[in-house]
């Protein structure tokens, strides 16, 4: 992936100098190596990754991950082609194949300020666009407390419905206890 970046740089650096952007004003102006590779990352970032918009510009910004400068990345932003309800849902079907989520779980997930910082309308596109059985999401979810933690059935239910734990509802909780053993 990174001699791809690379590669995909040094292509973006050689149409810099060769094909000046116009501005408004119809004059000729070039853009700074600076803000075509925030270009290049955050398009990593979105298409490969799967991040929010504001996750990405975190990304770019903050010293801990690319350090560019806000203008970089409020370039890079305003040029990032991104269907972000397609990255908040692929994030939302990673977090429930990996890890048992529920759907108000995936909810929070990605809204999360903390999390993925996807905007709530887009949460709510991924939620409502899963093609998931919670009942066996709920299932799978109570088999791993049995066998990881040995809890009791009844534990297992307070767990999966807790609205500090799984989130499930109630019926998938129901659901998940009945079968649970079978």
């Amino acid at each position: 992936m990174r001699k791809n970046k690379f590669f995909m740089l040094f292509i973006v650096a050689l149409f810099s100098f060769l094909v000046p952007i116009m501005s408004s004003s119809n004059t000729a102006k070039a853009v700074s190596m600076e803000k075509i590779n925030a270009l290049v990352s955050a398009k990593e970032y979105a298409h490969d990754q799967y991040m929010s918009k504001q996750a990405v510009y975190d990304q770019l910004t903050s010293s801990a991950g690319e350090g560019f400068k806000t203008s970089a990345a409020n370039y890079a932003m305003k040029h990032l082609k991104a269907n972000w309800n397609k990255n908040a849902l692929k994030s939302a079907k990673s977090y429930v194949k990996q890890q048992n989520l529920s759907q108000q779980g995936v909810y929070d997930q990605l809204i999360s300020s903390s999390g993925d910082q996807f905007t709530a309308s887009q949460a709510q596109y991924a939620v409502n666009h899963l093609k998931v059985n919670w009942d066996k999401v709920a299932l799978k979810s109570a088999k791993e407390y049995q066998t990881q933690q040995n809890m009791s059935a009844q534990d297992i239910k307070e767990q999966l419905v807790s609205s500090s734990g799984e989130q499930f509802t109630e019926e998938q909780a129901d659901y998940a206890i009945q079968h649970l053993n079978q």
